[in-house]
């Protein structure tokens, strides 16, 4: 009896059992961007969408890694990517187009409103450097900010979906194993009872 109850048990959890897609890597390059220098308030690529939410930013085919990238022509700004989704982000490349002065930038992972995770990274004149997510590449997320001072420049945010939870439905193999174990289990149940009924005759 023990066993056939594992095995119902076993059928029941592959029917509840969800599991996450697998994620893909999507990198934002900026690669649609018009010529010259166009405002950029949101830019939408592979799916996900970067979108200007205070101070302002440009499009750049004079720097990147490679051009073009975007950048903060006032000198400072803050944007967000999202998907419509879960994501995780991997890696960024964070440049500074000026001949001096730093350039400053705090990348922040929310989900909802709670924030996940934060780092801040200081970048030098004229370097131009890719930067991952140490620690926090698995982390789901729905909102990934960047706030930016100084002449900062973004380029090849690279992100991945997260697929929702999808639960697993059973082959018909395994419903007629659940209904011969629940049958198993209630035919034992009932041979109990009247073994027991039986031995207090005696």
């Amino acid at each position: 009896m023990m066993k056939t109850v594992m095995i119902l048990a076993a059928g029941l959890a592959s029917l509840v059992s969800a599991s996450a897609g697998a994620q893909s890597i999507q990198t934002i390059t900026f690669g649609n961007l018009p010529n010259g220098n166009p405002s950029v308030t949101s830019y939408t690529e592979n799916g996900f969408t970067f979108a200007a939410t205070a101070g302002s930013f440009s499009g750049t085919s004079g720097n990147g890694a490679p051009p073009p990238s975007v950048y903060t022509p006032t000198d400072s700004g803050t944007a967000s990517v999202t998907n419509g989704g879960l994501f995780t982000f991997n890696s960024v490349a964070l440049g500074n187009g000026a001949f001096s002065g730093t350039a400053n930038f705090t990348i922040s992972g929310f989900l909802d409103n709670a924030l996940l995770y934060s780092f801040s990274q200081a970048v030098s004149p004229t370097q131009f450097n890719n930067y991952s997510n140490t620690g926090n590449t698995n982390t789901a997320i729905n909102r990934l900010q960047f706030v930016v001072t100084g002449d900062g420049n973004i380029d090849n945010i690279a992100v991945a979906a997260v697929a929702p939870a999808v639960a697993a439905v059973p082959e018909p193999a395994m419903w007629g194993m659940m209904t011969l174990g629940m049958g198993a289990v209630g035919y034992a149940l009932r041979r109990r009872k009247v073994a027991a009924r039986v031995a207090r005759a005696v």
